[in-house]
């Protein structure tokens, strides 16, 4: 189909109008169509861009019944027609009914589609149509009595549809699934200080694998007290926690090393995700993606913690006392109005 031609006249207050031409195909729009239109690198450019957020909706009229409604089966009936973007909705009614599921515009595509540019032209790469609210995945009642959901994957591998595939790791969620699971009941500050709660299960999960490793090296002396840092280390980034500070550039370092020989080129690869390093290094020490260059696993897990520690004494100088995780997560909120606040 021929590309449309769309003339805006953008008003500069102080200079003269800007003439944009944008271009779109029935797909959506031409999103970079010359190579002066974005200086990064790695965005291809005159390629369509196909977007459920493009597509007519009315997420405020959902938002609106929803804020009448009075049931679960009300709750359902407001969001049946969500656009975008999808979320997780969470309804409880006073018949003691709680209820979470996606609501979005999700249309049928085969697995994988997405994933990579396609072929506008071919007919296959067209989407289906959209699933129905009762085809998307949903939880009511469940037997465990609460519902979670930290932006994991949703659905197990029988799911017959394909949502997509970009996903948070898993560890967030099992760490809500762990705390919730303690008790019966909780106290409105024990829900709180659960959004405070600062365990890894990513680390709690590799490091001890890790620690081992690293017992079968010849260590130097720095390297045994870095060590000695995080078999102590109780998984939470505290902001007084040096093993926090030590663990979190040891995994980046030992992601970039396991990975890079694969994937040496950042612009057009991505790392596969830690929760997959996680399950190798969990699972098969013996993995041809663990053991692929000319040193075995345990030296990649050596050399790694060597260049952090190196980093770290670059940035917070000798003494591991002083590598502590405020320093190395340092944050601050500037308020929007610009004011001191």
């Amino acid at each position: 189909r021929k590309v449309e031609e769309h003339k805006h006249t953008i008003l500069v207050r102080g200079s003269k109008p800007v003439e944009a031409i944008l271009k779109a195909t029935h797909f959506g729009p031409i999103v970079f169509d010359n190579e002066t239109s974005a200086d990064i690198k790695m965005i291809p450019h005159g390629l369509a861009l196909r977007w459920t957020v493009l597509e007519p909706s009315n997420e405020l009229k959902n938002l609106l019944a929803l804020n009448h409604g009075q049931s679960i089966k009300d709750c359902d009936e407001a969001l049946k027609d969500f656009g975008a973007p999808s979320q997780n909705f969470i309804c409880s009614d006073i018949d003691k009914n709680v209820k979470m599921g996606i609501r979005g515009n999700y249309p049928l595509r085969y697995k994988g589609q997405g994933k990579t540019v396609a072929d506008g032209s071919d007919p296959n790469e067209q989407w289906g149509r959209r699933l129905t609210p009762e085809e998307l995945p949903y939880e009511l009642n469940p037997a465990r009595n609460f519902v979670f959901s930290a932006n994991q994957k949703s659905t197990s591998e029988n799911y017959p549809a394909y949502l997509g595939q970009y996903y948070e790791s898993p560890f967030r969620a099992q760490r809500i699934h762990q705390l919730l699971t303690e008790k019966e009941t909780f106290t409105p500050q024990e829900i709180s200080d659960m959004q405070k709660d600062t365990l890894s299960k990513l680390a709690e999960k590799t490091l001890p694998v890790l620690i081992q490793q690293l017992k079968k090296q010849k260590l130097s002396s720095k390297e045994e007290e870095a060590l000695a840092a995080l078999s102590r280390w109780d998984f939470r980034y505290e902001k007084t926690s040096v093993g926090a500070t030590i663990y979190d550039s040891f995994w980046q370092t030992l992601e970039k090393k396991i990975w890079s020989p694969f994937f040496p080129d950042n612009a057009n690869y991505s790392f596969p995700t830690s929760f997959t390093t996680s399950e190798l290094i969990t699972t098969n020490l013996d993995s041809k993606w663990l053991n692929s260059t000319n040193e075995k696993f345990a030296d990649i897990v050596h050399r790694s913690l060597s260049q952090a520690l190196e980093n770290l004494e670059k940035l917070y100088g000798n003494d591991l006392n002083n590598w502590l995780w405020e320093k190395e997560n340092l944050a601050i909120f500037d308020h929007l109005s610009k004011l001191p606040l």
